[in-house]
């Protein structure tokens, strides 16, 4: 089954601070004049792993989706993309006449325990049988994202340590490459490869 992800409210703040990040560089927090490209540095590297088209295949903070498809399941679940799910803010559909309905939340309940989330029907109820309006009928509106302010949501120490070695690797290497003295130049290896490859996530539903 086809489904597509829209951005409803994009991320606003990044997974670590300039501080944290000074303070991991042992850069002096009065070392103004490096904040600007600090930031641009901690902005590629969220870039690289963060939201669909990252590398990990999370949302490494809070942020609004909506999962668009074209048809209900045949299964009693919907499994959400970009883990951890925090919530499911509504189910809409839109019929053939455009009439636009809301899923009553009382017929379904949420699991933000497993990865990926899931929407899951309640026992004895199923999804709509209406005839659907034939392109982008259903948007699962979802908030996903680690949040340092939930304890259950917390990044792990082992995403957020790739993410220091990263921003690191960027400051401390201004160039894609590097030339070594037989004048030939290399890729400059990325050393949180060992630590990302385990974390990551790779959303693949039929939709069966």
């Amino acid at each position: 089954m086809r489904y597509a992800l829209a951005p409803i409210v994009a991320a606003e703040d990044f997974p670590v601070t300039l501080a944290e990040v000074k303070s991991y560089l042992r850069l002096e927090e009065a070392q103004g004049d490096e904040n600007a490209i600090l930031e641009a540095f901690v902005k590629s590297a969220q870039s690289y792993l963060d939201g669909p088209n990252g590398v990990m295949g999370h949302a490494l903070t809070t942020q609004t989706w909506d999962f668009i498809l074209d048809a209900f399941p045949w299964d009693d679940y919907i499994p959400l993309p970009l883990p951890p799910l925090q919530s499911v803010a509504s189910i809409k559909y839109v019929d053939t006449d455009g009439v636009e309905t809301t899923l009553a939340a009382s017929e379904y309940s949420v699991d933000t325990e497993s990865k990926p989330g899931r929407v899951i029907l309640k026992h004895g109820k199923s999804w709509p049988t209406v005839s659907l309006n034939p392109m982008n009928p259903i948007k699962v509106r979802f908030v996903a994202g680690y949040n340092a302010a939930l304890a259950e949501k917390r990044m792990p120490g082992t995403l957020k340590a790739a993410f220091f070695l990263l921003v690191a690797h960027s400051y401390e290497n201004r160039a894609v490459v590097t030339v070594e003295t037989a004048g030939q130049a290399r890729e400059i290896p990325f050393a949180i490869t060992s630590l990302l490859w385990p974390l990551r996530f790779f959303f693949i539903w039929d939709g069966q």
